[in-house]
């Protein structure tokens, strides 16, 4: 019920990040999480989805049923998306803090774990709830990890600010029909995250994921080019200081 409008305090109990304390890091991760519903309406609206409500009396939902498309997930788009840039803060502040010498900090690699299982857990909820299928969540997954990357190297060229992650981001495809158990017999159809992210770091010319099929990636490189905006370089760096 609490992350039918915040997603974000369940996120900030993993990193530790007081609101009052960490103002520039909320700031940054609610601008994406702000461009990131912009961007997902467009898909939904696009693909006019039902929701599962519509297809059966049996599906009496928790909650209030969105008015809004099914397909991607909101939930799902804007979790992994946030998950995907609090990834490169906690990268970061591993970093950082091993640089200045102090006691160590929380690994990076068990940080990004538990970002990935709450991003899942709040995808999952809205399936429990009643108003999404696994497939919603699969392709709001794969949305948001893309567009988190997206973001963060947006972020980095804009700022003066070393750089955190060297992350390639490419054209990528969820191809829906071949997310199907009949597409794939004796393959779950569950949402499985993993399948998407792995796709998502795999390398090499229109890469599809031989567990899940439905997740391609294009050798097909997005460039993002300049200094960009300084608003966002300027944003970034804040965020980063917050953490050293």
């Amino acid at each position: 019920m609490s992350e039918i409008n915040d997603i974000m305090t369940f996120f900030a109990s993993i990193m530790t990040m007081p609101f009052p304390r960490m103002r520039h890091t909320n700031e940054l991760l609610l601008a994406v999480q702000s461009a990131v519903v912009a961007i997902e309406m467009r898909f939904k609206d696009a693909m006019a989805c039902r929701r599962p409500s519509e297809f059966s009396p049996q599906d009496q939902p928790l909650i209030v049923t969105p008015g809004h498309s099914s397909l991607p997930s909101g939930h799902a788009t804007e979790s992994f998306a946030v998950a995907t840039v609090m990834r490169a803060l906690a990268i970061h502040r591993e970093s950082a803090q091993a640089t200045a010498g102090g006691a160590s900090g929380p690994s990076a690699t068990h940080t990004e774990i538990q970002l990935m299982r709450q991003a899942y857990r709040i995808a999952v909820n809205r399936t429990v709830a009643g108003v999404h299928f696994p497939v919603d969540s699969a392709a709001g997954a794969y949305l948001g990890m893309a567009l988190g990357r997206y973001f963060v190297q947006r972020f980095q060229k804009a700022s003066d600010a070393p750089e955190v992650v060297d992350w390639t981001v490419d054209s990528y495809v969820f191809n829906g029909p071949a997310y199907s158990s009949t597409a794939m017999p004796g393959v779950s159809p569950d949402f499985i995250p993993a399948l998407a992210e792995a796709t998502l770091e795999s390398g090499g010319a229109s890469e599809t994921n031989a567990e899940n099929p439905a997740y391609v990636r294009e050798d097909n490189p997005i460039q993002i080019t300049g200094t960009g905006s300084a608003e966002l370089g300027l944003l970034w760096k804040n965020a980063l200081d917050e953490w050293r």
